[in-house]
């Protein structure tokens, strides 16, 4: 795992965990987990199916927050747009998992609400890092939901691929601490 820069692109909310979402990759860049064909998942349980739907949920508010930010963050779109990828080939390995084991995907929604009032570039960056937290929340729930090697493996992918897109945005702000010691394991 490499840190993401502006040119280079990177690749639950566990309950009770702030979302982006209304009142809702392969990771890595998209090589690893979305390179298994779907059917090669085999059985995923449902517990399992539960957490992949909260974390495409998660996927679906983070590609859409990365489209709302992009209005009021200049600075950053290359980034922006590269993390936006991210999210998207993740949401695409995802519902392609949840498909193959014959679960109806979770829609993404019209638009959501976001935690931080974005008004500038900064703020923007706020949201963002709101965005990684729930999806390395979501993600890290994944993980402990299932006993499945390759979800398994895609959702640790994904967790850290979050975490360090979190922890490149928090590099923003000084005042900030960009370390996590549990990714994933955030309410605030």
């Amino acid at each position: 795992m490499t840190t993401p820069t502006a040119s280079e692109p990177s690749n639950p909310t566990a309950p009770g965990a702030a979302q982006v979402s209304v009142a809702g990759s392969a990771p890595g860049g998209g090589t690893e987990a979305a390179a298994v064909p779907q059917q090669q998942y085999g059985a995923i349980e449902a517990e399992a199916i539960d957490a992949l739907q909260k974390a495409l949920a998660s996927e679906h508010a983070a590609i859409w927050s990365y489209g709302f930010m992009i209005a009021f963050n200049k600075d950053d779109t290359t980034k922006i747009a590269a993390y936006q990828l991210n999210h998207t080939v993740a949401r695409d390995g995802v519902a392609a998992m949840l498909l193959g084991a014959g679960a109806q995907p979770v829609r993404t929604e019209v638009e959501y609400q976001v935690p931080v009032t974005v008004t500038d570039t900064g703020t923007a960056r706020q949201l963002a890092v709101v965005v990684e937290r729930d999806c390395t929340n979501t993600w890290r729930f994944v993980v402990g939901s299932t006993d499945n090697p390759l979800v398994r493996d895609f959702a640790v992918s994904a967790l850290s691929d979050s975490a360090v897109r979190q922890t490149a945005w928090k590099l923003f702000d000084p005042a900030v601490n960009p370390l996590v010691p549990f990714p994933g394991d955030e309410t605030a």
